[in-house]
């Protein structure tokens, strides 16, 4: 994954969910990621245990199991919806789309295309797909965004994945100085 390589790493089982379920990663991403230990939440053996066992199951017994550790955190668990729902987002925290928001926009961004396919892939593959997030908007082609550039749109981005990375890391450092 493209935040692995500036250190970034997953906080909360919401995070893990909310991949699981917009497919933004596979169950077997998933579980590379928790055994590569690029997690800064705990998931002992037992935990590993149930999710083997969820998964024999099938992706929906995973995704129960999974929201029955954020509960188990004390976190915010994902509400009831069904599968199908259009807009889940209004069934969790818009923080579990965070990390999410930041590894789409580093996916599009390190694709060899040009300027305007990738603020077109923007647009269609991580904008809409979260749901027209309002942060978002600074390089969205029919949002806010008063640029009249593609380069200007995909300077925002820029900007706006680099503020990312830095938001990402500084809330590491303070929430898990020990970790690297």
């Amino acid at each position: 994954m493209e935040i692995f390589k500036y250190g970034i790493k997953f906080t909360t089982w919401g995070e893990m969910y909310v991949g699981l379920q917009r497919k933004f990663i596979s169950l077997k991403e998933m579980f590379n990621i928790i055994q590569s230990e690029h997690i800064l939440f705990d998931c002992g053996d037992e935990r590993l245990v149930r999710l083997y066992l969820a998964e024999e199951e099938g992706f929906q017994e995973v995704l129960i199991v999974i929201n029955s550790f954020i509960k188990e955190a004390g976190d915010i668990p994902i509400g009831k919806y069904d599968i199908g729902d259009p807009n889940p987002f209004k069934h969790w925290p818009d923080r579990y789309n965070d990390i999410w928001k930041l590894e789409l926009l580093l996916r599009v961004d390190k694709k060899d295309i040009s300027i305007s396919k990738k603020i077109n892939m923007a647009y269609g593959q991580v904008i809409a797909e979260l749901n027209y997030p309002e942060d978002l908007e600074s390089f969205s082609l029919y949002g806010g965004s008063k640029v009249g550039s593609m380069e200007g749109l995909y300077e925002n981005m820029k900007t706006y994945i680099q503020n990312r990375i830095e938001y990402f890391l500084i809330q590491k450092e303070n929430k898990y100085p020990d970790q690297k």
